[in-house]
């Protein structure tokens, strides 16, 4: 499943999550973010067939499963800019005010 089909079937439930996230201070998370997390990682090699399976699955993903996701990609993908790891870092620092993560910025010199 690409990422548009998956973010056009499960639209509401996407949006739900994000309203949660947006309500714990991560104000930079988006549905098509979260669409990508299902279709690049999650779901990757199996996609749960039963509908309310898919369904639970985006309710219970927690912000730390979404950040652990968002580390990787950023230990791996090469082509991330300066503005995606100054959003991360802003999104991470405003909930738990990490000084291990400020750290991370300085050395990147972000």
């Amino acid at each position: 499943m690409d990422k548009e089909s998956l973010k056009n079937k499960f639209k509401t439930w996407l949006y739900y999550k994000v309203s949660e996230f947006n309500d714990l201070g991560y104000t930079t998370i988006q549905t098509e973010d979260l669409a990508h997390y299902f279709a690049d990682y999650r779901w990757k090699k199996k996609i749960p067939e039963n509908l309310f399976e898919q369904i639970f699955q985006i309710n219970q993903l927690s912000i730390n499963e979404y950040f652990d996701f968002e580390s990787l990609e950023a230990q791996t993908n090469k082509e991330i800019t300066s503005f995606c790891i100054k959003n991360f870092v802003k999104d991470y620092k405003k909930r738990y005010k990490s000084i291990a993560i400020f750290g991370i910025m300085v050395r990147m010199k972000v």
